[in-house]
């Protein structure tokens, strides 16, 4: 199982890259926002970063509008042609709770269509959203995949609800986010903070979620400016899938 960490265009991706690596991080999952940089721009920065450590996971930015779509269309476009792998595309719902299922289903299948185009997996992440509403997207969209993100479910979901959640789509899920915070029903409360640092348990949720049969990545989705906290929280992840599924480890590394 590959660990990884989050980095953005923001900072200085190529010094973030030398200090992950020098802490033994698989890979970054570069996040993009908007506005998104000149393509030429966007390739230099991520090329100069791939011959320090891979970026296999891409999170996208959002796209609430139309003409946005060709923004994510031409980042899609620009970073699979540039790859030597294929690469995994996170995005989430656009909008949040004030765009309707029809509007957010006929964003995702403009996604989908970008994704069957160059021939990448799009994995939708949750947050507020129900196992329903879930059940729903995989329904009309056969082909999508989901990141399940841990902290979020946290926010809004019992234990046993999570476990549920990651009982009924483990087929579908292909990436997965690890970060804590202490609930709190909202996204204001989406602290990111380091491993430990929460209420979260993660000892079950993982034990479930490494029976995925397609997840090959984790990102430990901390946003922690002392590197010492970054660390600590790294070594506590690898030695949770280490101590308690290192042989299943092995065995889909």
């Amino acid at each position: 199982m590959k660990i990884g960490v989050p980095a953005s265009l923001d900072s200085d991706l190529i010094e973030e890259a030398l200090k992950f690596k020098g802490m033994g991080t698989d890979f970054i999952e570069l996040n993009l926002t908007q506005p998104i940089p000149e393509e030429d721009e966007l390739l230099d920065r991520t090329a100069v970063v791939e011959r320090i450590i891979p970026l296999p996971v891409i999170h996208l930015p959002e796209v609430s509008a139309r003409h946005e779509m060709k923004v994510l269309k031409d980042v899609v476009e620009a970073i699979s042609n540039s790859s030597s792998y294929r690469k995994i595309f996170v995005t989430h719902l656009f909008g949040g709770r004030e765009i309707s299922l029809w509007q957010k289903k006929r964003a995702l299948n403009e996604v989908l269509r970008i994704a069957e185009e160059y021939d990448v997996p799009i994995a939708l992440e949750n947050k507020s959203e129900s196992r329903i509403f879930f059940r729903k997207m995989f329904q009309a969209f056969p082909d999508l995949n989901m990141c399940f993100d841990i902290g979020h479910a946290h926010l809004y979901f019992p234990e046993s609800e999570i476990l549920q959640f990651i009982k009924e789509f483990s087929d579908r899920i292909i990436h997965l986010h690890v970060h804590d915070n202490f609930g709190g029903g909202s996204d204001e409360w989406d602290l990111h903070l380091p491993l430990g640092m929460g209420s979260t348990d993660f000892k079950p949720l993982l034990e479930e979620a490494i029976k995925c049969p397609r997840l090959k990545t984790i990102t430990m989705e901390v946003i922690c400016f002392d590197d010492d906290y970054m660390f600590l929280s790294l070594n506590k992840l690898r030695r949770m899938i280490k101590r308690e599924f290192g042989q299943k480890d092995r065995a889909t590394d």
